[in-house]
């Protein structure tokens, strides 16, 4: 089923927003430090779950902001603040927040060198890039490229699939869209104030990956919202191993 674009009388209307801001004075912005890592590596493309693995093995498991699991092996269900992500081919670890002291950890590290897969990798840092990110509602969209998103559990993927039509499918991805983007102001403490929207106004492209064994849906699409958001943070499922990656591809903003 393609999905279209539909105007509904009931959609978020920015312009609306744009209203309720005027004369509210300045919006309030809530800041985070966050620091993009970029290794270069000029072998085959590391997987990143397995880049991840050699990461914590070689900081230690203890650091759990390094992998969110407890001592017995399961998951600690809060907002990752260290994520593992590929950009332009090359392995990258963006940390948020506490995640930013954190990586020292590896920094000060003598040897780099990391298993990945039962071999040897020696890491080589070919850029830092620390940034403060003044976060906020605006009254403008905010336009981003959302890649490889992993926003269906089960049950909202067989929902999905059974929808009526183009535009439920469609309204069904921006309430998801708006739970990850609250979901991710929560887990960096961020309290917003006001209603956050979310648009897809393209049709979004749909492929089926495998994941721990089993097929799932996932997304490149283009996002509006009047959310602003940091350069390459993960929304959806499985933000820690590089899927849900945020590009801006417009700058809109007051």
């Amino acid at each position: 089923m393609n999905l279209v674009r539909r105007q509904s009388d009931t959609e978020p209307d920015i312009r609306s927003l744009t209203r309720s801001f005027q004369g509210a004075g300045r919006l309030e912005e809530y800041p985070i430090r966050t620091l993009l890592v970029t290794f270069r590596h000029n072998g085959p493309q590391l997987p990143i779950g397995a880049f991840r693995g050699g990461i914590v093995e070689k900081v230690g498991r203890q650091h759990t902001l390094f992998h969110n699991h407890d001592d017995a092996g399961g998951s600690l269900y809060r907002y990752p603040l260290i994520q593992y992500k590929r950009v332009d081919g090359q392995p990258v670890i963006l940390c948020l927040g506490t995640g930013v002291e954190e990586i020292h950890r590896l920094f000060l590290r003598s040897d780099w060198t990391v298993d990945i897969l039962g071999q040897p990798v020696r890491l080589q840092v070919d850029r830092l890039d620390l940034r403060t990110h003044n976060l906020r509602l605006s009254p403008r969209w905010q336009t981003y490229r959302l890649s490889n998103w992993q926003g269906l559990n089960r049950e909202n993927r067989m929902r999905f699939h059974a929808a009526r039509n183009a535009y439920e499918q469609k309204a069904m991805l921006e309430r998801i869209l708006t739970a990850n983007m609250l979901a991710f102001a929560k887990g960096i403490g961020w309290q917003v104030e006001g209603r956050v929207l979310a648009e897809v106004p393209e049709p979004p492209l749909l492929k089926t990956r495998q994941f721990k064994g089993i097929d799932i849906d996932v997304f490149d699409l283009e996002l509006r919202t009047n959310m602003v958001l940091p350069e390459a943070v993960g929304l959806g499922k499985a933000v820690s191993i590089g899927y849900g990656v945020l590009e801006r591809i417009e700058t809109n903003q007051i």
